[in-house]
């Protein structure tokens, strides 16, 4: 069983994924900036996103845009959208949107003789709480979980086939199969305070 779970945005033209994508409507708050504090020891502070175009239907002005994502030291997954007039994010962000998605987190240690060498830890989502489409079958198991690792440079690195974040929000992919590893060409950069 798998199913694909998007915050916002969509799963641009993967077939797989698209012929499963329902894009299901979250609540939302305006908010100054993201809040980076209090949060766990492991994923200490912000994570986001590349910048990149979110919206180029006019010319003219385009819209550049990036997920933030901080892990609260009480379980709960925070998560924005930022939008910007430049195309390197740089702040200050034309505006800040919270994603009110009720969504918490685990974390646990890497595995000795499981684990490879460049894992860290892993990340367990629980979307339980966060709108799921409506053809999300009952009682299915509302879990995600990636391997993570944090890199020399300090980008946080997770199984993109499973958990994703880019300029339109993240996306879930929720499977029994086991993770197939650590994507390291689309890493979540740590933004400094």
């Amino acid at each position: 069983m798998s199913a694909v779970i998007f915050g916002c945005g969509g799963s641009g033209s993967d077939e797989d994924k698209a012929s499963l994508e329902k894009t299901t409507e979250l609540k939302t708050e305006h908010v100054a900036e993201p809040d980076c504090t209090d949060t766990a020891t492991e994923l200490a502070g912000c994570w986001a996103s590349e910048c990149e175009v979110v919206n180029d239907d006019d010319q003219t002005s385009l819209i550049y845009g990036r997920s933030v994502i901080a892990f609260a030291d009480n379980g709960q997954l925070r998560e924005y959208l930022q939008a910007f007039d430049n195309a390197n994010c740089v702040s200050p962000a034309l505006h800040t949107t919270q994603l009110l998605t009720d969504t918490t987190y685990g974390l646990a240690p890497r595995v000795d003789g499981e684990d490879v060498a460049n894992i860290d830890g892993h990340i367990e989502f629980d979307l339980q709480n966060r709108p799921l489409p409506e053809d999300f079958p009952e009682g299915a198991e509302s879990i995600v979980r990636t391997p993570y690792d944090i890199t020399a440079e300090g980008a946080l690195c997770l199984d993109t086939d499973r958990v994703s974040y880019d300029g339109m929000g993240g996306g879930f992919v929720l499977t029994g199969a086991p993770s197939d590893g650590i994507d390291y060409e689309n890493c979540l950069e740590r933004l400094e305070p």
